[in-house]
């Protein structure tokens, strides 16, 4: 259950930067697993990067 409140978390913080960048690696971070775990979550973003997602930063 924790790992669900922490994925809940991540989610947070990428609504609260829809307008501008959104670091996989502080996404990733915030659910406390790998940048490569957590980019497999949400393959979604491939296909739109109007999302602005980006590996860095943040």
């Amino acid at each position: 259950m924790e790992w669900l409140q922490q994925l809940n978390q991540a989610i947070e913080y990428i609504e609260d930067n829809l307008a501008g960048d959104i670091s996989y690696d502080k996404a990733a971070q915030i659910a406390c697993c790998s940048t490569h775990q957590f980019n497999g979550c949400f393959p979604i973003s491939r296909e739109y990067p109007c999302l602005n997602i980006s590996g860095t930063g943040g």
